[in-house]
């Protein structure tokens, strides 16, 4: 699969949109995460992705279907530590499950199947269906702020070990309307906001 940037700006007019931030790393899994699935979706257009760990709440996976099923873009960004800094990667979300997708096999990476990997699979927490996976524009990541605390997605990462977050783009409403209300000199909010659970959130 040739590489490509994702750079378009999804989702105009429609703010509120949500996506996801996952964690990953090659160190861990043994493989080129990226480039396997990749290769599931150069053959078959689509491929399952696992993640391990804490999932998706009832709640929000259904809001997260309700928005791909009224045609809203909504993507999966994957990120993990190279050097000093992040890579980034931005797949279109198509579907998600809390069980492994029996009827769709042929779209699982077959490095899931190898030995010792079985265990953990049938351990997967939630598992995405993407359309396409590229590196995502610097851009892009730049607009990302976590749902529930209104950080920026950089400082979230660098303060906290989940390994989910559910952002938007820009600053969400709720919270731009609360700063803008709150008296200067008053920290209260920001303490409360910034330690807000984000893990899912």
């Amino acid at each position: 699969m040739r590489a490509r940037e994702s750079s378009e700006a999804p989702n105009e007019g429609q703010p509120e949109a949500s996506h996801l931030v996952i964690r990953f790393s090659d160190v861990l899994s043994g493989v080129a995460t990226i480039a396997e699935h990749q290769r599931v979706i150069a053959r078959s257009k689509a491929v399952w992705m696992a993640k391990f760990g804490r999932g998706l709440s009832p709640a929000k996976m259904n809001a997260l279907g309700r928005q791909i099923k009224r045609g809203i873009a909504t993507y999966v960004f994957l990120v993990t530590r190279c050097h000093a800094e992040y890579a980034w990667y931005r797949g279109t979300l198509l579907d998600m499950a809390s069980e492994p997708p029996e009827r769709e096999t042929g779209l699982i990476p077959e490095y899931y199947q190898r030995e010792g990997m079985m265990l953990s699979v049938s351990r997967a927490s939630l598992w995405l269906k993407l359309g396409d996976l590229w590196p995502a524009s610097s851009s892009h990541v730049s607009s990302l702020h976590v749902i529930s605390s209104g950080r920026h997605i950089s400082e979230a990462l660098h303060g906290s070990m989940a390994g989910m977050f559910l952002v938007q783009e820009g600053m969400p409403a709720r919270l731009a309307i609360r700063r803008r209300q709150t008296p200067s000199g008053r920290a209260s909010f920001e303490k409360h906001v910034l330690n807000a659970f984000e893990d899912d959130d």
